[in-house]
């Protein structure tokens, strides 16, 4: 059984900073040339603002009952951003999701651990439930990292999602601030830092490869 220690495992031992959605998916990408990226959400990216050196970029919104009607194609990267929490059924979604993907593609996931709840949502994901999710449908966790923290994210969501707080998103939130200044001020080491802000996430993004 999947415990803690192993999460702590799997965060960056060497870049503190979190990451936007579409940070995720250019670290699930990274070291891919010409990648073919599927993104599964309720709302495609712009395409001004999807990473350099995709090839082909193609978007799937799920069904009303979950189902989702997957391209003839195997892809790179399949990219779920904030849509396993909408899925009644987030295994069968991963296990659909992943017959898209090439024999050694990767898998980038972006999922809420502290989101107020919201219309059409039935989950919240801890990294050591996902990590265990993700275990079961065949996947092997190669990354976690913290995306915007959950007094951000919640306290946003309670004063309307005002425009001004979404760069909280791409650049590093209150809470993941002052945990780096505390930590580092207290000799803490790279990983200890990346593993309270995962501790403290609102978001979270996950990269995974199938199991060998």
């Amino acid at each position: 059984m999947l415990k803690w220690a192993n999460v702590s495992e799997l965060v960056s031992p060497k870049d503190v900073r979190q990451l936007s959605p579409l940070g995720l998916l250019r670290l699930g990408a990274m070291g891919l040339e010409d990648a073919e990226v599927l993104e599964i959400s309720i709302e495609p990216t712009a395409e001004t603002a999807r990473p350099a050196g995709v090839i082909r970029w193609d978007h799937v919104r799920p069904e009303e009952d979950g189902r989702l009607s997957l391209p003839n194609h195997r892809y790179n990267v399949v990219f779920l951003n904030q849509l396993l929490e909408r899925s009644p059924e987030p295994q069968a979604l991963l296990r659909n999701a992943a017959t898209a993907l090439t024999e050694d593609g990767r898998l980038a996931v972006v999922a809420s651990q502290m989101q107020p709840g919201s219309a059409g949502t039935y989950w919240s994901f801890s990294p050591l439930g996902m990590a265990l999710m993700l275990e079961q449908v065949g996947f092997d966790v190669r990354e976690f990292r913290a995306g915007i923290d959950g007094i951000t994210l919640i306290k946003r969501a309670y004063d309307g999602n005002p425009t001004a707080s979404s760069r909280f998103f791409g650049e590093e939130s209150p809470l993941n601030s002052e945990i780096e200044r505390v930590l580092r001020s207290q000799g803490k080491s790279t990983r200890i830092i990346n593993l309270r802000k995962l501790s403290f996430a609102g978001l979270f993004g996950t990269v995974a490869i199938r199991k060998a």
